[in-house]
């Protein structure tokens, strides 16, 4: 009997030793059995001639606690996932935790931009996105570069909770102003020039396979699909582009704005995403239904991708605002104010387009040479101090979130 009692209690010791261990995985302390290690050896002592195995038993136990220690130490520093904080190029953990926000900048995206800007590759791209995520959350949160394409942020849970919801809404917020020339017929540039009639031919080919338009509806930015295709294209792949333009029920809400297919500037570079008794039956129910960021017919605008454009980054932060009724100031910087003005009357009676996050917002005529001020209208549904703030820093490459987990304490 007494043999039967020594077994159960040495099983239910080791039981307990093996369920710190098995435990430690996603908690923040292991069972303490230390205790319980000190009172079986000192019942083990008489009996040792009689079970030599004990000391051993012991002996693991003790060393079962150190690993069980020394793991819990490297899991609350944040090094759960392949080393600590410190290691990771992160700030050590607060005693309040933290939250881990793991962002990719996809493969593709980043392909395109260093096609974009010249001089850059993959890597001095990826640096700039980090630097400009961090000046873009300021002390909200830290961002590091991770490993790959993948940008790590860390936000401490000392700090207000709703403060996380504003430092993902600053990160996944697209900001991408450019300013181009709409394409036309008579320009040339050596071998590049347009035929706008075959290239609206082709468009238009496109969007009557089935499903193409639904594409768009679901997010106008995906005819970069088509854009993206280069075969059997007319003209030097990326030399043109269609962007596209939302048009919006009109102030009643009844009827829609003027489409660009109506204004004689615009209408050879314009394509239909919609059939005409869609746009001249006024905003329907069905329309109506969707929610208000979805209520708009798509149109498409030819934009030549060859001639010199101007961007966010070439804003003076200083002088970029805008109002609550949705118009942007903008100056340009001093360094290119001279080049967009001899740009601006280079194209003295035609049309630019305004591009905002991949969407044409306006497309207006230069009438007079602009030493780098204007305004821009049609930006809507924006808050005015971050948006105007999201202007002066925008992403070469928008992140993707990844993963969202809890380090260290919670």
């Amino acid at each position: 009997m007494r043999a039967d009692e020594e077994r159960i209690g040495d099983e239910v010791f080791a039981a307990r030793v093996a369920l710190g261990l098995r435990e430690l995985d996603g908690v923040e302390h292991a069972p303490d059995v230390s205790d319980e290690v000190s009172r079986r050896l000192a019942l083990a002592e008489p009996r040792a001639a009689r079970s030599p195995w004990r000391w051993l038993t012991a002996v693991a136990a003790l060393l079962a606690i150190a690993v069980t220690t020394a793991v819990l130490v490297q899991h609350n520093r944040g090094g759960g996932d392949g080393g600590t904080a410190e290691a990771q190029g992160q700030d050590p953990i607060g005693p309040s935790g933290a939250v881990r926000l793991v962002y990719e900048l996809p493969a593709e995206e980043l392909q395109r931009a260093v096609a974009r800007k010249a001089g850059q590759d993959a890597e001095s791209l990826i640096a700039e996105t980090v630097a400009c995520l961090q000046r873009r959350v300021g002390e909200l949160a830290k961002v590091t570069r991770g490993e790959g394409n993948t940008v790590i942020v860390m936000f401490d849970l000392k700090r207000p909770k709703e403060d996380l919801g504003r430092v993902e809404a600053l990160i996944g917020a697209d900001a991408d102003l450019e300013m181009r020339i709409v394409a036309s017929d008579d320009y040339v540039n050596g071998s590049v020039r347009f035929r706008l009639k075959r290239e609206r031919e082709r468009l238009n080919a496109w969007l009557a396979v089935p499903g193409n338009k639904e594409l768009l509806y679901d997010n106008p930015r995906n005819i970069r699909r088509f854009n993206d295709d280069e075969a059997d294209g007319p003209v030097a792949f990326g030399k043109l582009a269609w962007y596209p333009h939302l048009i919006l029920p009109a102030a009643g809400g009844d009827r829609w704005e003027p489409p660009y297919s109506y204004v004689q500037m615009l209408a050879s570079a314009t394509v239909k995403a919609y059939d005409d008794a869609e746009y001249a039956d006024g905003v329907s129910e069905a329309v109506r239904a969707r929610p208000q960021n979805k209520r708009y017919l798509i149109e498409l605008l030819a934009i030549n991708m060859d001639e010199r454009h101007f961007t966010g980054k070439d804003l003076d932060p200083a002088g970029t605002s805008v109002d609550r009724a949705g118009v942007l100031s903008f100056r340009i910087i001093d360094a290119l104010a001279g080049d967009y003005a001899d740009w601006s009357e280079k194209y003295l009676g035609r049309c630019s387009a305004i591009v905002f996050n991949g969407v044409v917002k306006s497309a207006p005529r230069f009438e007079s040479r602009i030493p780098g001020r204007g305004v821009i209208h049609g930006l809507w549904g924006e808050d005015a101090a971050a948006f105007a703030k999201l202007l002066s820093m925008p992403l070469a490459v928008q992140p993707e979130l990844q993963s969202r987990t809890m380090v260290g304490p919670r």
